[in-house]
């Protein structure tokens, strides 16, 4: 989404005042309105596309899904095995993550030998003597392999299988079988995966394929983007509602502690919810992250706010219909993405309620 500076926002409101500058008192003042204004953009549309949450998992106990934000971070990998296509991954410290999450692993270090190698064309076949969990699309790096086009270097897998994977040279015709004691060095790229366990520091997820067993080595880091504040709890479903045709919804309660789901049947350690984000704001004159939708909106708000307490009240409300006027177009705008329809609409069947 886009965003402006305060910077600009006080050189705007001190271009409408006419004024070559504002007083410390009036620049106080001015961030002060600037806020107040800016909220009330905020407040003024419950389905602004910067703080509408369509679906988001979020850890509950005991059926009381939480309001606070759990902040993104990045951990160190301190050991992963693989057992299948199951890697169990401790990390150095502990975690705020939990099972359903989304986390990005990287740097997953693995060794493997050839036991044989082919080309036909551009394509070579490799062979492992290890069973593997590589991924289409990561580098590895071959050496060793002796033959009359080059096969070693940094390459590409393009397809992957257990023991057996494929990779393109920079050219060739006809085939051949490759010699040598050819060795195999992979990293794994930055992936998304879901947590399927947790606890503490351990952490599991599922690859796509794999047999066998083996132990990672290398630089691994698990990359977790977090979850924001809530501001309005509006849906709480069981699965991703925007990854199924229907997903059971659940009725629910808000108290100062979050969402306590009614009839819980089945205790579920998370929910899927449909939220509004909490304010961005306050502002500091060093932010640079105001949002462009509420920019002429408080710009204008804020001037005519500057005009009424200077006593010049038929100006400020001339004004104030010019900054609502920027704010009615701005939420023209965000209904006409169908926000409201889509993600706040609710119809209540039989087979849509959870208490049944």
């Amino acid at each position: 989404m886009q965003s402006n500076t305060y910077t600009s926002f006080y050189a705007d409101v001190l271009a409408l005042t006419g004024n070559s500058s504002f007083t410390t008192t009036e620049q106080t003042s001015i961030l002060a309105n600037a806020n107040r204004r800016l909220y009330q953009a905020y407040r003024s549309f419950s389905s602004w596309p910067r703080y509408i949450v369509g679906g988001e998992l979020r850890p509950a106990t005991t059926g009381l899904i939480i309001r606070d934000a759990i902040a993104g971070a990045t951990y160190t990998i301190s050991t992963a095995t693989r057992s299948g296509s199951v890697v169990t991954i401790t990390t150095s410290a502990p975690y705020a993550m939990f099972t359903g999450s989304t986390v990005a692993v990287a740097g997953l270090a693995a060794s493997y030998t050839i036991a044989s190698a082919t080309r036909s064309g551009r394509v070579v076949t490799v062979t492992t003597n290890q069973s593997q969990a590589m991924v289409s699309g990561a580098t590895v790096t071959i050496a060793g392999l002796s033959g009359t086009v080059n096969a070693n270097g940094s390459v590409v897998i393009t397809t992957v299988s257990n023991t057996v994977f494929t990779y393109k040279v920079g050219s060739g015709s006809g085939t051949e079988t490759y010699t040598g004691s050819g060795t195999i060095a992979y990293v794994s790229p930055s992936t998304d995966y879901v947590i399927t366990e947790d606890s503490t520091t351990i952490f599991t997820i599922t690859l796509d394929s794999g047999s066998g067993t083996e132990t990672y080595t290398g630089s691994g880091t698990a990359v977790y983007a977090g979850i924001s504040e809530v501001d309005s709890f509006n849906r709480v479903f069981r699965d991703d509602p925007l990854n199924l045709n229907s997903s059971v919804e659940y009725e629910f309660y808000v108290d100062i502690d979050g969402a306590h789901v009614i009839n819980n049947f089945s205790n579920n350690s998370s929910f899927w919810v449909n939220y509004y984000k909490e304010w961005s704001g306050p502002y500091t004159a060093a932010s640079t992250d105001i949002p462009l939708e509420f920019y002429r909106f408080a710009v204008h708000a804020t001037y005519a706010d500057y005009l009424r307490f200077d006593g010049q009240i038929d100006k400020a409300m001339a004004e104030e219909n010019n900054a609502q006027q920027y704010l009615m177009i701005e939420v023209d705008k965000a209904e006409n993405q169908r926000n409201v329809n889509t993600l706040q609409r609710r119809i209540s069947t039989y087979n849509s309620r959870q208490s049944r």
